[in-house]
């Protein structure tokens, strides 16, 4: 099965779940992604959400699959600072080439970060790392917002 048919799949996974999709609660919506995405895609090896404190100066890690990760991420920092600075999607084919990278796996090679807006307000967003170099492209930055967009509505 190739890429954008394991995010077609991903897609009628949670429509099956959910009905139309984001008519849920959002936080349930948000664990079942994490879950499938995992199964669905044995390249990536840590998925999680970062959402904003309250002062939204620092992005605070929610639920996660996968290994340690930094609970507090201040906006001026990383692949998920440059992501909540510019509220739109990030992708780093080779993370030991992104300067201030946060590494909290030594064998993390890529990275994805998307958004998420829930009823139209930027509240956090998705982070997703593989082990593989430039695992990430723009069909992943396609499916991931269009997901994550249906989800937060």
């Amino acid at each position: 099965m190739n890429k954008k048919e394991k995010y077609n799949k991903t897609l009628e996974i949670l429509k099956d779940t959910y009905g139309e999709i984001g008519k849920a609660n959002p936080a349930d919506n948000l664990n079942d992604l994490l879950d499938i995405l995992h199964s669905e895609f044995e390249s990536f090896s840590w998925l999680g959400f970062y959402m904003f404190n309250d002062l939204k100066d620092t992005l605070v890690l929610g639920k996660y699959i996968g290994g340690p990760a930094t609970k507090y991420i201040p906006i001026n920092s990383g692949v998920c600072g440059k992501c909540a600075r510019e509220e739109s999607s990030i992708v780093v084919p080779d993370v030991s080439k992104f300067e201030g990278h946060i590494a909290c796996s030594l064998t993390t090679k890529s990275e994805i970060c998307v958004p998420i807006h829930i009823n139209g307000e930027f509240v956090g967003l998705l982070d997703i790392d593989s082990n593989l170099l430039n695992n990430f492209d723009e069909i992943d930055k396609k499916y991931l917002e269009r997901i994550v967009n249906q989800i937060g509505r």
